[in-house]
């Protein structure tokens, strides 16, 4: 089988691992020669947040020339094999199968003339399958189905006119490497690959532990929420915290110090976040009155239904209602766009409709955009998609495979990306989070408690680390209206709490801090 050109081009390849090598440009690097034991959580930080914090003054972009031995030591991953992670035959095959029988098109297609998408598609339609199996270079066709007549049948089922993106859907299963072959190879495809699915990043591990209010609400919740004092992310002071699995304790002072930020009720600026994920209970009272208009990419509707409960759980971690019951959100002031893409009883989401809901979130007004799920291997079209968009943040997953790179679409190198891994209650990287080498920054993700189910369960995968930072950038956001993404992404790396354990595990040697961030963004005004 043919390794299409437009889709797995070397050259592009060694180009992308050049600019990661040399410009690090997904994601910036703390400073190594910075002092490893500073801890910008035991500043003293007032009303105002105006203490004397001890923040790095260099901007990230004067870090980002480091030499790749400096920004990940120890590890000897081929940043080439990391990135254009190639997808087998066997596993295209696969992929096909499933997306056929999901009843979702199969392929992605980027046209270079829009306006002739549907000529492109009829002069391809037309040829016969005797002269596709004489021509060089070409898929392999079955003989049985030249010998029986086979048509060629495909079919554009959706299109974003704008950019010339289609899907397409082939109607005979055997002839999709064939169909593709002859895309790439037509003078009007820009980039013809597979229409990859997209899944959730939940772990595996998960146990959905249900959570029990404390005998003692204790004197430190602010908010008051009935099961803050099992929000160790946001406080952690070594509180036990009862589950219906049992207790467990964390380490005083492991979380994003996020306190000093509410204590000092700053008037923030509402921010939109777009959750695009599997559907949002948008009646669960723990989030009433959050949300904006949506839509479900699956049905075709703006009446949104949950799906499996993910996208519900990741809302929360940003925008819980802050009050006497539930749990609390990180960022008071944000506002949600719930888009549905992915259907967690069938597996996931495809790629297109992950593309038309980010459309659909820019066009709602999103700054920043939350997506708790990714897949193995890039896809070129959506890379182009998020870097049209530099005007919004993307906070991405980075992945629960325990691998030293992220899943896409957090490993794409983009400006506008912050790509998440997940820590422990003890401030440890989690077995099963992706790390190092494209993975930006850390934050918990593990035993977080959520809403979801109409209760408030713990769930575990950097699907929770994810949102926890979204929450963070609203907040800088919400305090800074005039930050681009690529300043709230250096603010929120270069104020990390840096530890020896994060050192090699992200590019930021740490994990998020909230008030250094806030800090950070007034030394820069």
């Amino acid at each position: 089988m043919k390794l299409y050109k437009k889709v797995f081009n070397i050259s592009l390849a060694i180009a992308v691992c050049l600019s990661i090598l040399v410009g690090t440009v997904a994601c910036a690097s703390s400073d190594q020669s910075s002092n490893p034991d500073s801890n910008p959580m035991e500043a003293n930080i007032s009303d105002e947040l105006g203490g004397d914090l001890e923040v790095d003054p260099d901007p990230i972009e004067e870090l980002i020339v480091v030499p790749d031995e400096d920004l990940n030591p120890g590890t000897d991953l081929d940043p080439e094999e990391a990135f254009m992670q190639q997808i087998s035959a066997e596993e295209l095959v696969e992929l096909f199968a499933t997306l056929t029988e999901l009843g979702q098109p199969q392929l992605l297609v980027q046209f270079e003339n829009a306006d002739e998408i549907q000529s492109t598609l009829n002069s391809i339609m037309g040829t016969n399958l005797q002269s596709i199996a004489d021509m060089l270079d070409i898929a392999p066709i079955d003989d049985s189905l030249i010998e029986a007549g086979t048509q060629l049948v495909f079919s554009a089922v959706s299109t974003i006119t704008e950019l010339g993106i289609s899907a397409i859907k082939v109607e005979n299963v055997d002839l999709i490497h064939t169909v593709m072959s002859l895309l790439d190879e037509h003078s009007n495809v820009m980039i013809v690959e597979p229409n990859y699915i997209m899944s959730t990043m939940q772990s595996v591990s998960d146990v959905n532990t249900f959570c029990f209010a404390p005998e003692d609400r204790n004197t430190l919740q602010i908010p008051d929420n009935e099961f803050f004092y099992h929000q160790w992310s946001l406080l952690n002071t070594g509180q036990e915290i009862v589950t219906s699995d049992g207790n467990f304790v964390g380490v005083s002072g492991t979380d994003i110090n996020v306190i000093p930020v509410w204590e000092a009720e700053h008037q923030l600026q509402e921010v939109i976040v777009a959750v695009i994920d599997s559907g949002i209970d948008t009646t669960h009272p723990n989030l009433a009155g959050r949300f904006l208009p949506g839509y479900d990419f699956i049905r075709d509707t703006p009446d949104l239904i949950e799906c499996g409960g993910h996208g519900t759980a990741v809302a929360s971690v940003i925008a819980a209602n802050w009050g006497s019951t539930g749990m609390a959100g990180v960022a008071p002031n944000s506002t949600i766009i719930p888009l549905r893409f992915i259907n967690e009883f069938t597996g996931g989401g495809s790629t297109f409709d992950a593309i038309e809901a980010i459309f659909t979130a820019v066009d709602g007004g999103a700054q920043i955009i939350n997506n708790s799920w990714g897949g193995h291997f890039p896809s070129l079209i959506l890379w182009g998609v998020i870097e049209l968009h530099p005007e919004v943040l993307f906070v991405n997953a980075a992945g629960n495979d325990g691998l030293p790179w992220a899943s896409f679409p957090a490993g794409y190198p983009a400006d506008n990306i912050i790509s998440v891994a997940a820590i422990d209650k003890s401030g440890m990287l989690t077995s099963w989070t992706n790390h190092n080498l494209h993975v930006c920054i850390a934050a918990p993700g593990a035993m977080i408690l959520t809403a979801a189910h109409g209760e408030h369960i713990f769930l575990n995968g950097t699907s929770f680390a994810a949102p926890i930072v979204s929450g963070a950038a609203a907040l800088y956001l919400g305090m800074f209206p005039d930050a681009s993404p690529s300043e709230i992404r250096r603010a929120l790396m270069q104020s990390v709490t840096r530890t020896d354990e994060l050192a090699n595990g992200v590019i930021a040697g740490g994990y998020l801090n909230v008030a250094a961030a806030i800090e950070y963004g007034m030394s820069l005004r």
